[in-house]
């Protein structure tokens, strides 16, 4: 009972019926993602994200209502998980002494890119959030290139 308040109460990623999901998106879900395991839909605004497994790694893709493929989104827990050419130019960024917030990689028709989200500094205020850091979203390339380094708020953003 406990389980099932804590799921309907969770509006992390509230979701829709698979029924409810235009039949234009999840025949495009299925047809670039033959196999998957769906995990759950999301409607935002004319948009659907379904989050799943394939392969036996968790994903999100964005479709349009129409059924357009927009992006997927992968997040990694820790660095090693990156393809070698992304761990190394992260390490020869000059971020690589930052804390790191988040990673993911984010594909989409017009490219491919990995995000590192990373903090100066480990400050905490009397509420727990970051106190006098600078926070940095970096892009790379999937080579490991250091496409962007711009400045970033987590709080606003909520993580990635």
């Amino acid at each position: 009972m406990f389980l099932l308040m804590i799921g309907v109460a969770s509006p992390a990623f509230a979701g829709v019926r698979p029924s409810a999901v235009p039949a234009s998106v999840a025949t495009a879900f299925g047809h670039r993602y033959p196999g998957a395991t769906l995990v759950h839909w999301k409607a935002e605004k004319a948009d659907y994200a379904v989050r799943f497994k394939y392969d036996n790694v968790r994903y999100t893709a964005m479709f349009e209502n129409d059924g357009n493929w927009r992006e997927t989104d992968r997040k990694f827990a820790l660095t090693y998980g990156l393809p070698a050419a992304v761990r190394k130019g992260f390490g020869n960024s000059g971020y690589e002494g930052c804390d790191i917030d988040g990673i993911k990689e984010v594909v989409t028709p017009s490219g491919h890119v990995y995000i590192i989200k990373v903090d100066d500094g480990n400050f905490y205020d009397a509420n727990h959030h970051d106190a006098s850091t600078r926070d940095y979203r970096l892009t790379f390339s999937p080579e490991g290139k250091l496409l962007k380094a711009e400045p970033a708020s987590f709080r606003d953003e909520g993580g990635l």
